[in-house]
């Protein structure tokens, strides 16, 4: 009876494996993910098909190609020169083709400063605030991590963990 009784749990493992754990690995990864950045990546890709156009229009004007400092006509700030190592990097090397489209990129300084002061002492009135607030830390550390990850190995992980789960949720009932 222990053998029927191994190979009824290997054939239980083997379909939540294949249907289940398959399953949700393949919907996260497919879909989920990418379901959650597509308005992004489309904006993105609207921007930079735009940029790309205007240069490619304005180069297509220009019998010869002007060097970087004379494209930028408007001479209102642009932080981009002050906070983007790429800006920098391009104004070195202006006859590289992505200097160009970089040299469009202009950008206002930031609506708010990043150095006012904050009072939360407030926000920690709760006995278990701080509590949470470690475990929220100490969760996005890892999950940072985590995704640092080469994807075969994330892949892994989450299988291992998924498993285990649905495993331990077999046997509690």
């Amino acid at each position: 009876h222990r053998q029927i009784a191994w190979m009824q749990s290997f054939f239980i493992w083997w379909l939540s494996e294949v249907l289940v754990m398959s399953t949700v690995v393949v919907f996260v990864i497919h879909y989920l993910v990418p379901l959650m950045v597509e308005k992004d990546v489309a904006k993105i890709k609207e921007k930079i098909l735009e940029t790309i156009e205007d240069c490619r229009n304005e180069m297509m004007l220009e019998s010869n190609i002007q060097p970087f400092e004379s494209m930028n006509c408007n001479k209102s700030f642009n932080a981009a020169e002050y906070m983007f190592v790429s800006t920098r990097v391009a104004k070195h090397f202006p006859d590289l083709p992505v200097a160009k489209t970089i040299a469009r990129f202009k950008t206002p300084w930031p609506r708010q400063s990043y150095q006012h002061v904050v009072d939360e002492s407030r926000s920690y009135k709760h006995g278990l605030s701080y509590f949470f607030s470690s475990v929220t830390t100490i969760l996005i550390f890892i999950v940072g991590g985590f995704m640092h990850f080469p994807s075969g190995v994330q892949d892994g992980i989450v299988h291992c963990i998924a498993s285990g789960l649905i495993g331990y949720i077999v046997l509690g009932h």
